[in-house]
This record gives C-alpha cells, structure tokens and sequence, in this order.
C-alpha cells in the first residue's frame, strides 16, 4: 500500500512539472545562468526542437543514456548535487526532442522526498525512475492499473 502512496504521489509530481513546466523552466534557466549553477542551459532553451515526445522504449531511452554524459560530472554538495544532475538530464533531454520529468523521492521511508531524480514515461506506459548521478534505472510501473497512465506522443511547443 506504502508502495502504491509513493508511486502515485510521484506521478502527480510529473503530471504537475508537466502542466507548470513550462514556466518553471524559464524560471529556472534564468537563475541558472544568472548564478552560473545551470551552465550552457540557457543554450537549449533556444535550440528546443518543435515537437517533443516520450522514449519509445527502454532501449531508447538506453541509448539516449549511453550517449549523455551527465553521469560523468562531479557532485559537489551544496553546489552541484542531486537535484542539479536531475535538472541537467531533463534539460538534455529536451534538446534532444525527449520529455522527461523530474522525481521528488523518499529514499528512507519517513514520508518526506529526501532525493531528487528524473522519471521517464515510455509509450510502452511503462515509468522508468532514473538516478542521474550513475544512469541507473528502475522501471517502476508497466501495467495501467496502477497511477495515471496517460499516452501522450507528442506535445507542440507554443
């Protein structure tokens, strides 16, 4: 049941970045780049593609791990951690056409989101969690019962 709490509250999380993303990412870029903590971002704000889309599958959203290298950069606390990495792969994904969302997690059962990572949704329905920091995954829910599943192929960008 804890289970099912976690993941639902997760998904509404995702459904809110979604819905408030937009603003949020302007929001954020600019503070980013006015502080220098969200380096080079600013550049994909401007170079977003048209449409964007969910991962086919999980071979795609392999790949597009594989070839990313936010994994690679260094944590530092306070500065570049947890929730830095998240915002840099949402924001590559981005650039590369991909929505990807952004997870508030409770990594130690107190009920409070103590760690932040990224939450893909594939047209397979299925909700892959994804630690930026190491680029491992867990596919959390593939069956509709479970949470708001929703397909969603392509969304314009205004």
């Amino acid at each position: 049941m804890r289970l099912k709490i976690h993941l639902v509250y997760m998904v509404l999380i995702m459904l809110t970045g979604i819905l408030l993303g937009w603003y949020g990412y302007n929001l954020g870029y600019e503070n980013g780049v006015k502080t220098g903590k969200l380096i080079g971002y600013y550049q994909a704000i401007n170079e977003q593609p048209q449409y964007l889309k969910f991962f086919d599958n999980l071979t795609e959203l392999k790949q597009f791990l594989e070839e990313d290298d936010t994994d690679k950069y260094f944590y530092v606390p306070l500065y570049f951690d947890c929730d830095d990495f998240a915002i840099m792969l949402q924001v590559r994904a981005l650039k590369k056409g991909y929505i990807m969302n952004i997870a508030l997690v409770d990594t130690n059962g107190d009920g409070r989101a103590d760690h932040v990572m990224n939450l893909a949704v594939l047209n397979t329905k299925q909700y892959v969690l994804i630690e930026p920091q190491t680029d491992r995954i867990w596919v959390i829910n593939d069956t509709p019962e479970i949470g708001i599943n929703y397909f969603w192929p392509e969304v314009k960008i205004r």
